[in-house]
């Protein structure tokens, strides 16, 4: 489960860490959430995107999305739209 991909959206990763604690403290205390966490295995990664929130942060007019990874095209890389071209092939 990742979250805090793009700058600007702060509340993903508030209501990320909000699910991980409903499983956690629901784990062995409701069956579904048991079964779930039985039968699965789950990671998560709160902000994918941390540098990128600093700067949302920091300047929330400039309605930043990417990350600072410098060699992006102009300023930072839009994350999501990161991956080769033909990637399931």
């Amino acid at each position: 489960i990742t979250s805090g991909v793009h700058a600007r959206e702060w509340a993903p990763p508030e209501l990320n860490a909000r699910f991980i604690e409903t499983l956690v403290e629901g784990y062995n205390t409701d069956a579904d959430i048991t079964w779930i966490m039985d039968h699965n295995e789950v990671h998560a990664i709160l902000y994918v995107n941390p540098d990128g929130r600093f700067i949302s942060e920091k300047y929330p007019n400039s309605y930043w999305r990417k990350n600072l990874n410098p060699e992006g095209c102009g300023n930072g890389v839009d994350l999501n739209r990161n991956l080769d071209f033909k990637w399931g092939d």
